[in-house]
């Protein structure tokens, strides 16, 4: 059985082959995957008994693109867009908590002065924010943003020691896919 998605893609594409209208744009395709990826989270965590968080508004993902001069690129905008985190509910058995845009912060921040203690990696994830957690901070997932809105925004796992952890997934729909597969692969 072919991929949902990939389907849509491929009808689309032959729908559109032998027309004179421009070909469908990889960005309208992208926003596409993360609608359908969306709506697919949704799914699962409401599977999970969450309480999803209602998505943030338009003025909301403004003040934070404001405060620290960056632009959320699609799939990350798309995400807060539908949901807003899992709050303070942690998914599954594996414990995992999904943070609300309000409580996104660099990693630098984050790793600085906890409970007394300023942690030695800080520095290794430049432009990355916490976005959640596993395990009440056993580690943390950082996506990098940056001023470009169409840089891909991978996701890092942040283990707070030395060696610093490393790129989990080349984009932050990447990383989403492979929670959604399954949540032992983000480990």
């Amino acid at each position: 059985m072919m991929n949902p998605i990939k389907w849509l893609i491929t009808a689309a594409r032959n729908h559109f082959k032998n027309q004179a209208v421009p070909q469908l744009r990889e960005d309208i395709l992208g926003t596409l995957k993360t609608d359908f990826l969306s709506g697919r989270l949704v799914t699962y965590w409401r599977k999970e008994s969450l309480q999803i968080e209602p998505g943030v508004t338009t003025s909301e993902i403004s003040t934070f693109q404001d405060r620290y001069k960056v632009v959320l690129p699609p799939s990350v905008r798309l995400y807060f867009e539908t949901v807003n985190g899992t709050g303070d509910d942690m998914v599954g058995e594996l414990l995992y908590r999904f943070w609300p845009l309000c409580e996104l912060k660099p990693v630098e921040e984050e790793l600085s002065g906890v409970d007394g203690f300023t942690y030695s990696d800080r520095f290794s994830y430049p432009q990355c924010f916490v976005f959640a957690d596993h395990c009440m901070n056993c580690w943390l997932y950082a996506v990098k943003l940056t001023s470009d809105p169409n840089q891909p925004a991978p996701v890092f796992r942040v283990t707070a020691s030395d060696p610093p952890g490393e790129q989990m997934a080349s984009s932050f729909s990447e990383f989403m896919e492979q929670y959604l597969a399954d949540p032992r692969n983000i480990l």
